[in-house]
């Protein structure tokens, strides 16, 4: 575009249209930018509101391209809110009447052109932007003009100020652009993507940044107000490099934060410090900061007691999802001593307070609840199964119920089983005792059988018979036929033995035969006597004949000879005759062949031998 002034100036790299005019000026001689709007028919209040129409007329004046010129002006909306291309800032996040700029920039562009190269990009108004990124220095911040439309003069300013700046940039510091100032620049170019740094408004990046950053280099007690420019560019780098990442990426940060502080007692506000302060004040009134608050609140939510009703970056939380241990405990309605057992079983941490967790989350509160309700003491059940304490026992004995422990080796019964025991009986149809139906306690007296036992066969579903007394409750309420239980009880097989006269036959004790049915050579099994009606034990026939037909223990021989089995084992070792290997405490079993063989004798007619 061909200029309409004589003497133009070549647009810089995201500069300003206040600063194009103010180049102008110098450029054409016209003693200041106010003075040459007036000239040239513009309004420099307009400029520096950025209106359209008159960046447009600047534009044509200078043969700058009105889009570019557009792009990066400051324009005024509503609220004290400045929008520069597609990014909306507040006053506290973008700073027009202090200039600031890069001394080396400056230098440069003056030695060739004159104060008419002194120009100003759009990202040094940036509070959050504080290094020059061609140069690597520090942002020079000039000193103000006594009516603050004449810092928008930027070129005006700087030739006011020029001396300052050379003395500066003779002695300016190295220090790289952070991440984040980088950030700024592509934001400010158009350019964003759809990760969570992007979903937020610039001036939020900048500030979430800034606090988060502050937090993690600085600890939970610094102030934004002692924040140096140093720091402030440091913690910005910082906190940019978390935000920048994923979701999981800041969470993870945020317990580490919490980590920091070792406790049975967290606070929010205390672990996350400077960054929850500026979150807090701002997510209710910039929506440009609502994924980060929600992020920011999800975690305070799964990590922090709360109470029901708090609120929490804007948002009244009515049911939290962590809580106290005190808030547990009183919740639960259970004593100091079992809570620290049922948080040790749930956690796997020890009972010891010192080693318990500073809070409980909704998942470990729920398996608290549900395992709280399951435990219960053999007095709890008794009452359930409508029985005496002793009853439990016999139960638990027989196997019908499983007794527990916890870590600290407290016995307690599953509430859940007990139902589940109890649950046929109320399943049952119903009627009233009669001369066929007796109950429980009649029956047992009637058959001489245990109350368990008589259970057992009915849990198996062989008394079909069996009634419910709408009057009773638990196992009192069973209602069963006599001769029908008589007929279900366990009975021994004919021709099997007692354990008791078996051992008397063999000459073993009860210990040997124990082992003898561990290895499988003998059958044992509980039956009801079929004349005493006590259970015993009964040892199977066909198995019995089957261990005489091949061994013979020590004490049936000593029958057999008319010798002691102690004087009796040193001839038969003195003989070269070992005898099976047993465990200790387990009698001498020898094998029947050879002892036949040895003494050529058949065992089963003699009756009285001498070992000469």
């Amino acid at each position: 575009m061909n200029p309409v002034l004589g003497l133009s100036c070549d647009l810089a790299e995201r500069e300003t249209p206040t600063s194009l005019a103010s180049r102008l000026a110098i450029r054409n001689n016209s003693g200041g930018a106010i003075g040459f709007c007036l000239d040239m028919g513009l309004k420099w209040n307009a400029l520096i509101r950025g209106e359209a129409s008159e960046i447009a007329r600047l534009a044509e004046l200078s043969g700058a391209h009105a889009s570019t010129l557009q792009r990066f002006a400051c324009r005024v909306v509503t609220g004290g809110r400045v929008r520069i291309g597609r990014e909306t800032l507040v006053r506290g996040s973008i700073i027009r009447t202090c200039p600031r700029a890069c001394p080396y920039c400056l230098r440069g562009s003056i030695a060739e052109n004159g104060f008419s190269g002194a120009f100003c990009r759009a990202d040094w108004q940036l509070v959050s932007n504080r290094t020059c990124e061609l140069h690597h220095t520090p942002l020079l911040s000039l000193p103000s003009e006594q009516h603050a439309n004449g810092n928008y003069d930027f070129a005006e300013v700087v030739r006011k100020h020029w001396l300052q700046i050379t003395n500066i940039s003779n002695t300016a510091t190295d220090r790289a652009p952070s991440d984040l100032e980088h950030y700024l620049r592509k934001r400010l170019s158009g350019k964003r993507g759809e990760t969570l740094i992007d979903r937020l408004s610039l001036q939020v990046v900048c500030k979430a940044s800034e606090t988060l950053g502050a937090r993690v280099e600085f600890g939970p007690d610094i102030r934004f107000s002692d924040l140096s420019e140093s720091q402030l560019h440091v913690a910005g780098g910082t906190g940019f490099k978390v935000l920048q990442g994923s979701a999981d990426r800041v969470r993870g940060v945020l317990l580490d934060l919490k980590a920091e502080f070792a406790g049975r007692f967290a606070y929010y506000n205390r672990d996350l410090g400077i960054f929850y302060v500026w979150l807090n004040s701002h997510a209710r009134s910039s929506r440009g900061a609502k994924a980060l608050a929600d992020l920011v609140r999800e975690h305070i939510v799964e990590n922090y007691p709360l109470e029901p009703g708090v609120k929490i970056l804007g948002r009244r939380i009515d049911n939290p999802r962590c809580f106290s241990l005190t808030r547990s405990r009183r919740s639960l309605g259970v004593r100091r001593e079992k809570f620290a057992r049922l948080i040790a079983s749930t956690t796997a941490t020890s009972d010891d307070e010192a080693d318990q967790p500073a809070n409980l989350t909704l998942q470990q509160m729920e398996a608290l609840q549900e395992k709280t309700n399951d435990m219960m003491t053999i007095v709890e059940a008794s009452c359930t199964l409508a029985c005496r304490y002793e009853q439990v026992v016999r139960f638990i004995r027989a196997g019908l119920l499983v007794q527990r422990k916890d870590r600290t080796a407290v016995p307690y019964l599953s509430r859940i089983e007990v139902e589940a025991l109890i649950a046929p009986v109320r399943n049952l149809k119903t009627a009233r005792p009669g001369p066929k139906l007796s109950p429980l306690a009649s029956v047992y007296k009637a058959t001489r059988a245990s109350v368990h036992e008589i259970f057992h066969c009915f849990l198996e579903g062989r008394l079909t018979s069996a009634r419910r007394d709408p009057t009773k409750t638990g196992i009192e309420a069973l209602l069963l036929e006599p001769e029908e239980v008589m007929r279900c009880l366990a009975t021994p097989s004919a021709g099997d033995p007692p354990m008791a006269h078996v051992a008397q036959q063999l000459r073993l004790d009860t210990r040997t035969i124990r082992y003898l049915e561990k290895r499988g050579e003998l059958r044992i099994y509980t039956a009801r006597h079929p004349y005493m009606r006590g259970r015993r034990s009964f040892v199977g026939a066909v198995e019995l004949q089957r261990f005489q037909k091949e061994f013979i223990t020590v004490g049936e021989l000593s029958a057999i000879l008319g010798i002691p089995s102690g004087p009796l084992a040193v001839k038969l070792d003195a003989k070269g005759l070992r005898p099976r290997k047993v465990p200790k405490r387990v009698r001498r079993i020898y094998r029947r062949a050879d002892i036949e063989q040895a003494f050529n004798l058949d065992l089963q007619r003699t009756s009285r031998t001498n070992l000469e």
